[in-house]
């Protein structure tokens, strides 16, 4: 938080990186589980905490960028190998809302990545409400459903997205028949 605050966010950052890295694993078939990472989960969350503020502050889209890449990763450790290419993280059963969770209130990593992807992404929206739609590509660039949830619900809580956005995604029939993307884009028709 220092580096971060002290006006060297590219410093923070690779510091960061390196501190929550997820270890890499062979993923087992159908085997839920957390992903592994050098620090415990109690001290990963507590990195998180103090740092998503000032990263994402400081930081902006490589920040972004920095926490986008940790939770693919430990969204596809989390979820196990996926032969079918089933991108569906179930994500709505292990983070119900997304805007009501604090890294504090748990220690799992993937809950604490996805606060820090979506808190991220607001504090560049607070900053500058024109980065929607570069936001909105990024989260789209990955394939896991959380990112869709967040890319969603970001739409969603802002005034006056891109248009042609909100209407590509309130007409793309498998986030409405998606149990796990159902939510938010519930949360986008009610606000557009």
């Amino acid at each position: 938080t220092h580096l971060a605050g002290g006006g060297q966010p590219a410093e923070a950052l690779d510091l960061l990186s390196a501190l929550l890295a997820i270890a890499p694993e062979e993923a087992e078939a159908d085997i839920w589980h957390e992903p592994k990472t050098r620090i415990q989960s109690h001290d990963y969350a507590g990195i998180l905490r103090e740092s998503i503020p000032h990263l994402a502050d400081s930081g902006g889209f490589d920040a972004l960028e920095l926490f986008c890449a940790l939770l693919a990763t430990a969204t596809e450790q989390r979820r196990g190998r996926n032969e079918e290419n089933d991108y569906d993280d179930n994500s709505h059963y292990w983070r119900h809302n997304l805007d009501s969770y604090e890294v504090s209130m748990s220690r799992e990593i993937t809950n604490g990545l996805t606060t820090a992807v979506f808190q991220t992404g607001r504090k560049i929206l607070e900053k500058d409400p024109t980065a929607m739609r570069r936001i909105v590509e990024k989260l789209d660039s990955k394939r896991w459903t959380i990112f869709q949830r967040i890319a969603l619900h970001l739409l969603s809580e802002f005034d006056a997205p891109p248009q042609e956005l909100v209407a590509q995604k309130l007409l793309d029939q498998s986030l409405l028949d998606g149990d796990t993307t159902r939510r938010e884009y519930n949360l986008l028709a009610k606000a557009h």
